[in-house]
């Protein structure tokens, strides 16, 4: 099978302590993590196992900056996510353009004059900025895992299952959702557009893969 599951049933923001992820299909197997609720996860294989419950086999991006960070084949159970075959991409226009503004931390989602929404995010701190200027969507993905540090970085960081994610930039800047900070409206992120879970579904939802980006101070 393929698809992705969501976690809709588990911690919420901020908290470690969230659905745990196992080594197996069932309990009885090894913790390997946890995970937030809105968090989205690439699966290859629905199993039921011998006590009748339903488990999704994870298929982890490939290749992971720190595969060494995983001890084995990731499994969630069913009772906890949704699955989602696939999203579907939608239509391009390009009277589409998604507007940045570093200064108010607001992302602007345009159709020519009409504005669709208008969303508080984070943008990059001081060294690593949310880079300015004319941009376009290059791809799209429902999931990804970040892990840093990265090259120049200090901060380590580990985040599977990063929900709805868009790039713009060729060195890796994105719009997508985030599940570990309320801290919208504030500079908070390594360059990436950080918005909450469901304004990030309905973004990707509504930009097609060369919907222009204006990112402005």
């Amino acid at each position: 099978m393929k698809g992705f599951v969501q976690v809709i049933d588990g911690c919420r923001v901020v908290k470690s302590g969230c659905l745990n992820i196992r080594l197996g299909p069932g309990t009885g197997f090894r913790k390997d993590g946890s995970i937030r609720i809105g968090s989205i996860l690439r699966v290859d294989r629905k199993i039921t196992n011998n006590a009748g419950e339903i488990w999704y086999r994870i298929k982890q991006d490939a290749p992971l900056r720190f595969p060494e960070r995983i001890h084995g084949t990731w499994y969630v159970s069913g009772e906890f996510v949704r699955f989602i075959p696939g999203p579907v991409e939608p239509k391009s226009n390009p009277l589409k353009v998604i507007k940045v503004d570093l200064s108010e931390q607001v992302i602007r989602a345009y159709t020519g004059d009409k504005l669709e929404r208008e969303v508080l995010v984070s943008t990059g701190v001081k060294g690593t900025e949310t880079p300015t200027g004319e941009f376009t969507i290059l791809w799209k993905t429902p999931s990804r895992y970040m892990q840093g540090p990265l090259p120049g970085m200090k901060d380590s960081y580990d985040l599977p299952g990063v929900p709805w994610v868009m790039y713009f930039t060729k060195s890796g800047a994105a719009f997508h959702g985030t599940n570990w900070h309320n801290n919208f409206g504030k500079k908070h992120s390594h360059g990436c557009v950080n918005l909450p879970v469901d304004e990030s579904e309905w973004l990707y939802s509504w930009a097609a893969v060369g919907t222009k980006v204006v990112v402005v101070e």
